[in-house]
């Protein structure tokens, strides 16, 4: 479907509001959480995001991405450079976003994942206290 656009939006069709309607029926039985992660690679493609108080853009050089996908998913680099061609670019996707986290060196991912953990427990317990 990567390189048909038609049956990518069918498909797409399908797939996003089922994968939505299980999405809020997990939220409902966790909604006492600090706060809950939906991750998802085409978020603002598929529309999505209006559904959520903040994103967060995860990126990495292409050549990285490359690497890490064809050995995760044993796909040609053609593949995979179809899959990231029909997602948005990473320019976009940084500007849409609410915050955005470099994913090159996993030590500097953890210490930028914990920062925003603070920063989404904080923001939690700020809106805790005005309800």
């Amino acid at each position: 479907v990567f390189a048909d656009a038609s049956a990518r939006e069918r498909l797409n069709a399908i797939v996003h509001p089922a994968v939505m309607a299980d999405f809020d029926r997990w939220c409902a039985g966790h909604a006492e959480d600090d706060y809950t992660v939906f991750e998802s690679a085409i978020l603002f493609d598929a529309g999505l995001d209006g559904g959520f108080d903040v994103t967060v853009a995860v990126v990495a050089p292409l050549a990285l991405r490359l690497e890490r996908t064809c050995r995760r998913d044993s796909a040609s680099p053609d593949e995979v450079e179809r899959r990231i061609a029909a997602q948005m670019s990473d320019d976009e996707l940084v500007e849409r976003a609410d915050y955005t986290l470099v994913n090159i060196n996993r030590d500097d991912l953890a210490a930028d994942v914990s920062e925003l953990d603070r920063r989404f427990r904080i923001s939690k317990s700020e809106r805790d206290a005005t309800d």
